[in-house]
Parts: structure tokens; sequence; C-alpha cells
């Protein structure tokens, strides 16, 4: 009987194929955002680009683990995939991969682990005052959207494009591994065309760390 509560592996590597996708899609929603001078809008899809990048790492996690250490009890599997309903471990699961790759976009970086991104993204939505253990500061300045400069934009999808860009050819070239067959097919030539394509805007290191890979056979 608990072996039937239990979550199919099959089922969440699915997901974890799916939440790759819809990462994908919103990276290329955010550009197309961006383009259209958008920009928190723009601002906002990355990262959610972000926050689903960080969910395919947490499903692949447990997925391996569940498969090398064997399945956890339902409390601690709920307990586990808990985590994909929390923007801010999310979006650290996502600085924990991107770290891995490179060690640009410090201050990105910085704001994900202060908690100050999951404020910036509500503040790239909605009209509002600040509050402060939880309460309304009525004398604080209002945040608007209207604030996400296309300088803030920029830098955010950057992050995202550099990881795809970088992690994609990675695999291509065997440098770099996923252990779901299903995203692995998704890394290829045609996905690092488009992400090449659409996004014109590396940071140094990326692509730097690009052309080493390029030269890797």
């Amino acid at each position: 009987m608990t072996n039937k509560k239990r979550a199919s592996l099959q089922k969440l590597e699915k997901m974890e194929e799916l939440t790759f996708k819809n990462a994908l899609r919103l990276h290329f929603d955010s550009i197309m955002m961006y383009k259209n001078h958008s920009y928190p809008t723009a601002y906002f899809l990355s990262i959610l680009a972000l926050e689903e990048l960080g969910k395919a790492s947490l499903l692949d996690d447990f997925i391996w683990h569940s498969r090398i250490e064997g399945r956890t009890d339902i409390s601690e599997q709920e307990k586990w995939l808990e985590t994909m309903y929390l923007h801010k471990p999310k979006q650290r699961l996502f600085s924990k991969q991107f770290w891995s790759l490179m060690t640009s976009a410090r201050k990105v970086l910085r704001d994900i682990d202060s908690g100050k991104i999951e404020i910036d993204k509500q503040n790239a939505v909605y009209v509002s005052l600040p509050k402060k253990s939880r309460k309304i500061e009525l004398k604080g300045r209002i945040s608007t959207p209207f604030n996400v400069t296309s300088k803030k934009a920029k830098e955010q999808i950057t992050v995202v494009s550099d990881y795809l860009a970088t992690f994609t050819l990675g695999v291509m070239k065997g440098v770099h591994g996923a252990d779901n067959p299903r995203i692995e097919r998704l890394l290829n030539s045609r996905l690092l065309s488009k992400l090449r394509k659409q996004w014109h805007w590396h940071s140094h290191e990326a692509e730097l760390l690009l052309s080493t890979l390029k030269a890797t056979t």
C-alpha cells in the first residue's frame, strides 16, 4: 500500500523534462519581452526561468538519490518534493548549479542567496509599499515595476543565457552530464544555435568557457 503512494520515478523524470522545457520557454519569452522594451516583464520571466531550472535540478537530485540510495519513506519524500513549491530554495539550487560552471555574475547570485532577488521579482510585477517585520511601512518609498531598467533585465537574462549555453555545449562535448536522457536529448546543436541567435550578450567568462568547450575534442 505504501509503495502505491510513492511517486513513480518515471513520472518524476517526465516532470523534470517538462520543467526544463518550461524553463526554456520562459527564457525565450523573457528575451522577446526585452526586445519589445517591456523590461519589468522580461526580468520577471527570467527569474521564473531561473526557478524552473532550479526545480529541474531538485527533481534530478531526488531521482538520482532514489536510484542510488533507495526510496525514502513517504514523509521524507513529501518533504523533499515540497521544495518545488518554494521560490527561494529553487533560486538557491540554480545558484549552486551556476557556480559549478562559472564564477561570474556574482551580484545576481549574491542577491539569490540574500533573498533580495525574490523581493525584486515581486517589485517587477506589483506596485506596493515596503514591508518590515511583516508590517507595511506607510512612509516607505513606493516600489513600481517601472523602476526595472533595461540594464537590470539584461543582466538577469544574461545569467540564465550563460548557464544554458555553457551547460548545453558542455553536455554536447561530454564535459558535463545530464542524468535524465530526456533532457540530454534536448541539449543539442539546434538548441545552442537558438540560444546564441536569440541572445547575443554573454559575460566575458562565459565567452571564454564557450570557446574552451568548442575546442574540446
